[in-house]
């Protein structure tokens, strides 16, 4: 294995240095986005969403060594299985992957508060994944070629590899020195991230009559912090403010 990845700031977000184009690229994307979803129906838009679940499980698994054709995956979603036992149970890895993809919108739908950065959450798939995997694809190969068995919903202590991968071991470090970089203030208002996490929250707390003018505010000063700075870092993925009401 070669030019491997052995310090944790190499996997931290790069922010880019020169960003003109990527922020006009930023800003058109977010627009089509909008414009898209407001013209497709409901129907239409849960139906693509299944279809990005099992474009998301063919890569995904495809990372790791698991080819599973499309074909072969759509399959797995109507229990029609291959009479090969490697193939079946890579059928059936992708359609758990479908499933608790399904599992994760769901929740996170039910309790938008949810910190997706924190290891309960990350143990939660885990352990939603793992508990229904094939017992043959439920054992990991260590550095020395030996088996471990993936406890469901449980933080490795072991080293193991994956495919040519050598996974670090960030879980903690992640919830602790969680960075997101942004072009400005517009591109965070507008990440899918804060959206979920935390604008739902923050307008609780805002007069209805003065939310619009107070978030334009917000961007604006976010805006011409950006262009001082050089962009955005999000490096606390959650505070807790007490206070009381006037």
């Amino acid at each position: 294995m070669q030019n491997l990845y052995t310090e944790i700031s190499q996997f931290e977000p790069l922010f880019p240095s020169e960003t003109g184009e990527i922020e006009d690229l930023a800003y058109r994307l977010v627009e089509t986005s909008a414009r898209l979803e407001g013209r497709l129906s409901p129907a239409t838009l849960s139906g693509i969403a299944g279809l990005l679940r099992v474009v998301n499980s063919f890569y995904s698994n495809l990372i790791e060594g698991h080819n599973t054709h499309p074909i072969d995956i759509q399959k797995a979603m109507r229990r029609e299985y291959s009479d090969d036992e490697d193939k079946r149970d890579l059928q059936i890895e992708s359609r758990i992957h479908i499933e608790v993809q399904q599992k994760i919108f769901e929740r996170l739908a039910a309790e938008p508060e949810t910190n997706v950065a924190a290891p309960e959450f990350l143990c939660w798939i885990h352990g939603e994944f793992y508990e229904q995997m094939p017992e043959r694809l439920r054992w990991a190969k260590g550095e020395a070629e030996e088996k471990a068995w993936v406890e469901a919903g449980k933080v490795r202590n072991d080293q193991v590899v994956v495919g040519r991968h050598l996974p670090p071991t960030v879980c903690r470090h992640f919830e602790e020195k969680f960075q997101m970089n942004f072009l400005d203030g517009s591109a965070f208002l507008n990440h899918h991230f804060v959206k979920l996490g935390w604008l739902s929250s923050w307008r609780d707390l805002l007069p209805q009559d003065e939310m619009k003018e107070i978030f334009l505010s917000l961007e604006q000063n976010l805006n011409a912090y950006s262009n001082e700075s050089g962009g955005l870092s999000l490096t606390v993925p959650m505070a807790f403010i007490e206070g009381e009401k006037a």
